[in-house]
């Protein structure tokens, strides 16, 4: 069967959505295309990505790729409940203030959900 190895354990090279087997290329490829079409000022959730890019309930990976992709708007994505990223929390609230978004508390202070609209 692909995506596993020998022993029977998941191949970490592999996921698998409704089974069919999605490389994690796939995956990183429709996570940039969601985050680098956000605009200033667009809030959403890893959540929300995962769900967009085709991926329900891939909300870590995607801060995955977050992580390890440069040149993306990483600040326009936030926790589920509205909280900025740990240790970057100054900065991204920063960047967010600089295209209208305000924040307090290390959190998006919005009049609707984050994401809302987007």
């Amino acid at each position: 069967m692909p995506g596993i190895v020998g022993d029977g354990r998941p191949n970490p090279q592999q996921q698998y959505r409704l089974g069919a087997v999605v490389t994690p290329t796939d995956f990183r490829a429709a996570v940039v295309g969601v985050v680098a079409a956000l605009d200033p000022g667009d809030v959403v959730t890893y959540g929300q990505v995962a769900r967009i890019a085709g991926h329900p309930g891939a909300a870590r990976r995607v801060g995955t790729v977050l992580r390890q992709e440069s040149g993306l708007p990483w600040w326009r994505v936030v926790h589920a409940n509205g909280t900025l990223v740990v240790g970057l929390e100054d900065l991204q609230a920063t960047r967010l203030a600089q295209e209208g978004v305000q924040c307090q508390g290390h959190r998006v202070l919005r009049g609707e959900a984050p994401g809302a609209g987007s």
